[in-house]
């Protein structure tokens, strides 16, 4: 394939690379059909450079290559897409640069060769591009945007109106209402306001190119049946390349863009399913639209027409998508028939939609319970901290344990009945319960105990039989197939770390590196793994490594609290490995209030870097040759002040928690018993 597209902060890279021609086609020939039926061979070698292609032959490899692909692409289209596509097989694509420093495209990375490929006129460069979508060219793709880009930029929008075409509609007024909607967005969210919006007409005919060459292309197709407006509609194209910078901009759209069905498709997308709000009456009736975005978000199911959220097909497909959907269908609500139903079809999170009654309704929970575990997720919060109202869904369902509170997980009583009903909760349980329950060590992974209770359970089941000829009921857990046995995931991780990485000096370089590397797991684990590290401060009682190095001449063991006792450390080591959902970094230590002061004022960790002056003559006579040396040489003395990371400050008389994502909060571990 050639190459690839992807982001990065916002801004879309190229970089080549991707699957090649695979063995067993190497050496043959590929036939493509356009449109119009003529027939185009390639080697397999450059056929496979489209992802398309490559994706369709590996697919039908069974067949050979007798089979001809056909495709919706104009002949004219087709002629220069081989021809790209022979080209590149022997020479490699271009890296184009973004942003783009130039409106030169041979500044910007492309090689003479794709210059020249596309300094074409612009209904053919808009079919190119058409045609890279389609067949899954990503080098073609992006050498055509970039060109658009440079062809379009620094041009007013009246300008690349009429270069491009584009049939004026847009009254002035309702270009007012679209430069004042847009650019207060912009302003609100930071953004370079497009005050002349000539930036949106540029997209603005990028897109109604691409519309316009999709139209040619499927002229008596359903897909381009979709297009409600004309593609060189100056008013709808402006209005569209606005919503899809910003969906918001759809509420001040007129009724025309408002009705647009695949614009509407974008915003959806692009809002998590928030746009639906500002479609048009006859759009939030189109069930596929609303199931779309209900989706992405349960809430926005709010926004059907009542038709469809009273329609009892249509909100059974909502809940299954986000139980919260059942929310805005107060016909079902209070309905138990339509919950169960639910439960029984494995959509158990309709339950938080239905009503406060049924929430609280313990019988009716506990039947769902035994249909879909993730029903107890969803009751009422009386019942979710009630021990007994626990052990009786752990009776029915024992997975449902995996939605209990973190103290029924770690509660010996609920796991033992949980387990027992499906040894497969144990996945969810803590780890201590999980030893004591004898399904550690070389029985981690559940085989023995799961193995043990299906046997119990098919003896049950014969002996049942023996007593009654009529009752042919399996074991309750016995399943037809293989068993599928579980993994134990690690639950829970605690690193030992230290406040050197925030405070560390320069003779702590290898110390500091693993400190950080330590800090780095619970942003890796988390949330799949409970992890937390506690950075140690200076600890005494003589124990430690401080201790150790220097013991009674330690400059901090004449002074009053300036250590860590070793009832506080065993309150730190109590909070961050005794329970679950700490906080990421457990920085326990102490500080007096001058630099508990210093260390909180807005200009922490900026430390002016004085060298004396001998410390300066003798780095003077420093040989530097050698390459490495030169450029640590140019750092330090570029560098104007050493910065050590801010963190959280300390009194005497409090040990302190910091998580660093949020520098405000903080938490006093001498609370926690």
């Amino acid at each position: 394939m050639a190459g690839e597209i992807f982001e990065v902060q916002g801004c879309l890279k190229f970089g080549r690379g991707g699957p090649s021609c695979p063995s067993e086609l190497r050496g043959r020939t590929v036939s493509i059909e356009c449109l119009e039926g003529n027939t185009f061979e390639l080697p397999a070698e450059a056929a496979c450079l489209a992802g398309r292609v490559r994706s369709l032959l590996l697919e039908h490899r069974e067949h050979g290559l007798e089979n001809t692909l056909r495709f919706e692409i104009k002949r004219d289209t087709m002629t220069k897409v081989c021809e790209y596509l022979k080209h590149h097989r022997e020479h490699s694509v271009s890296e184009i640069i973004t942003p783009l420093p130039s409106d030169d495209l041979r500044d910007c990375g492309a090689s003479r060769w794709d210059c020249s490929f596309v300094n074409v006129d612009h209904d053919l460069l808009f079919d190119l591009g058409f045609a890279a979508t389609t067949l899954g060219i990503p080098s073609l793709d992006f050498l055509v945007n970039a060109k658009i880009a440079c062809a379009t930029n620094n041009k007013s929008a009246d300008k690349l109106r009429k270069e491009y075409k584009m049939i004026n509609d847009l009254p002035a007024a309702e270009e007012a209402e679209l430069r004042r909607a847009y650019t207060n967005l912009q302003k609100t969210q930071g953004e370079e306001v497009d005050v002349d919006l000539s930036r949106l007409a540029a997209a603005s005919v990028a897109q109604s190119g691409m519309a316009a060459a999709k139209q040619k292309s499927l002229p008596n197709t359903e897909e381009s049946g979709k297009a409600t407006l004309n593609p060189k509609s100056w008013r709808k194209n402006m209005w569209s390349a606005a919503v899809l910078k910003d969906w918001q901009v759809l509420a001040d759209a007129p009724p025309e863009i408002q009705s647009d069905k695949p614009l509407l498709e974008c915003a959806l997308r692009a809002s998590q399913g928030r746009a639906l709000k500002h479609a048009a009456p006859e759009l939030r009736s189109d069930e596929d639209l609303v199931l779309l975005a209900t989706g992405f978000l349960g809430e926005a199911f709010e926004f059907a027409s009542a038709e469809l959220r009273s329609s009892r097909g249509c909100v059974m497909k909502a809940v299954a998508l986000h139980g919260a959907a059942l929310k805005h269908a107060e016909a079902f609500r209070g309905d138990k028939a339509f919950l169960l139903e639910a439960a029984q079809k494995g959509f158990g999170g309709a339950l938080q939609g239905a009503s406060r009654t049924l929430q609280e309704d313990r019988a009716f929970v506990l039947e769902m319970i035994i249909h879909d575990p993730v029903c107890y997720k969803f009751a009422a919060e009386e019942l979710r901290v009630d021990k007994e109202f626990a052990l009786e869904a752990a009776k029915r369902n024992g997975a449902s344990l995996k939605f209990m509170p973190s103290n029924f997980q770690a509660d010996f009583d609920v796991v033992q009945v949980a387990v027992a009903r499906d040894p497969r909760a144990a996945a969810h349980a803590h780890p201590a319960r999980r030893t004591e329950l004898g399904m550690a060590a070389e029985d981690a992974l559940g085989e023995a105990q799961m193995q043990q209770e299906y046997s119990a359970q098919a003896e049950a089941a014969r002996k049942l039989a023996a007593e009654d000829s009529t009752n042919q009921v399996g074991p309750r857990q016995l399943q037809s197939g293989p068993i599928a046995y579980t993994t134990m995931k690690l639950m829970k991780v605690v690193g030992f770390s230290a406040g050197s990485t925030m405070m560390g000096n320069l003779g702590q370089g290898n110390y500091v590196a693993a400190n950080a590397f330590v800090d780095l797991f619970p942003y890796r684990l988390r949330p799949e793994v409970d992890s937390s590290v506690i950075m140690w401060g200076a600890v005494g009682g003589g124990i430690g490594m401080r201790w150790k190095a220097f013991g009674e001449k330690d400059e901090l063991w004449g002074q009053d609290d300036a250590m860590l006792s070793v009832d506080d450390a065993t309150k730190a080591v109590r909070y961050a490995c005794a329970r679950m959902a700490c906080v990421p970094l457990v920085m326990p230590s102490k500080f007096d209030e001058q630099s508990r002061y210093y260390i909180l004022m807005p200009t922490a960790g900026q430390i002016p870097l004085d060298i004396p002056s001998q410390e300066a003559k003798a780095a003077e006579t420093i040989d530097w040759s050698e390459d490495s040396k030169l450029r640590d040489k140019e750092a330090l003395q570029s560098l104007a002040i050493v910065d050590r990371r801010g963190f959280s400050a300390f009194d005497r008389k409090s040990i302190w928690v910091m998580n660093p994502a949020q520098a405000q909060f903080f938490l006093w571990v001498p609370a926690v018993r």
